[in-house]
Formats: structure tokens, sequence, C-alpha cells
């Protein structure tokens, strides 16, 4: 398995505690040697913004399912059917 280097993180907005996790994923993420990628609404968070890149080796959802299948069908640049 290689490792993981990039990890892609996606939230809901308007999600209180998000601002108090993300920054603690993030910072958990950087001490171990792996950078994050973040959506809109996650960078929010975090005050910064980049987008989710088309490619990354994990996704960490603060989200449900239907938005993360949603978050990914963007990410892929598919629309729903």
């Amino acid at each position: 398995m290689p490792d993981i280097r990039v990890v892609g993180i996606m939230s809901k907005p308007g999600i209180p505690h998000a601002s108090a996790i993300v920054p603690e994923l993030v910072r958990w993420l950087e001490s171990r040697g792996v950078q994050s990628r973040v959506d809109e609404e996650t960078a929010f968070y975090l005050g910064r913004k980049d987008g989710l890149p088309r490619r990354v080796w994990q996704l960490v959802p603060l989200a449900c399912l239907p938005r993360l299948t949603a978050q990914a069908r963007a990410a892929r640049g598919q629309k729903r059917q």
C-alpha cells in the first residue's frame, strides 16, 4: 500500500463544531507529513481557499452520504443522472 501524502477533506456548510474539528484534523495530518486539500465549505473553517484536487488518496467526509456522493461527482466533473 502506498503512503498517503494528500488527503481531501469535504464538509457541509454551517456546522458550528467544524470550526474546531477541521483545524485540529489538519494539524494532526500535518504532524504526520500528510497534506490536506479542502473544498470551499471546509476552507471557510480554516480561513483559506484551495480547491479539492481531482486525485487524492483518501477523503474524510464531514457530511452525510448524499453530500459526499455529490462532491465526488463534482470532483470528477460529472453531473447527477
